[in-house]
């Protein structure tokens, strides 16, 4: 419930009601540009996804799952979180990237292959994740 109220709000306010892939990695750009992502709150969810999506180094079945289209940036999302980039901003971007895909997959994509309740940390991250976005948006200081 929290996520799908998150996501609306930052769909709107940040993305003028229609993310994308390449809106989200402009976003980011255009935030690290203007030093809005100088600290790491981002940290702790980033080991979640690489715990989760990442094995000896490669990524795994898991990953695959999140369904990946064409132009989605599949192999930055991958590099990211096998380490090969590690700046603030790519860092930023395969985040939203997956949380983008997580949305993508809730309300159009195949449902859950795995049930909801195996879900819930990837949504508590997400959602911290959003709020970050928010108040980058706004120039504001990481307020979570």
């Amino acid at each position: 419930m929290h996520f799908a109220f998150l996501w609306s709000l930052m769909e709107s306010k940040v993305f003028g009601r229609h993310a994308h892939a390449a809106k989200i990695v402009d976003k980011v750009a255009e935030w690290h540009q203007a030093n809005r992502l100088a600290d790491r709150p981002w940290d702790e969810s980033l080991h979640h996804f690489q715990s989760r999506y990442v094995n000896a180094g490669r990524v795994n079945e898991t990953f695959r799952k999140l369904k990946f289209r064409q132009n989605d940036r599949e192999n930055y999302v991958a590099d990211v979180l096998t380490s090969k980039r590690e700046g603030n901003c790519d860092v930023v971007t395969a985040l939203l990237l997956i949380v983008w895909r997580l949305r993508n997959n809730l309300f159009h994509g195949e449902k859950w292959a795995d049930p909801l309740q195996r879900q819930l940390q990837n949504f508590q991250h997400a959602n911290s994740l959003i709020a970050m976005a928010i108040d980058a948006h706004d120039g504001r200081a990481h307020s979570w």
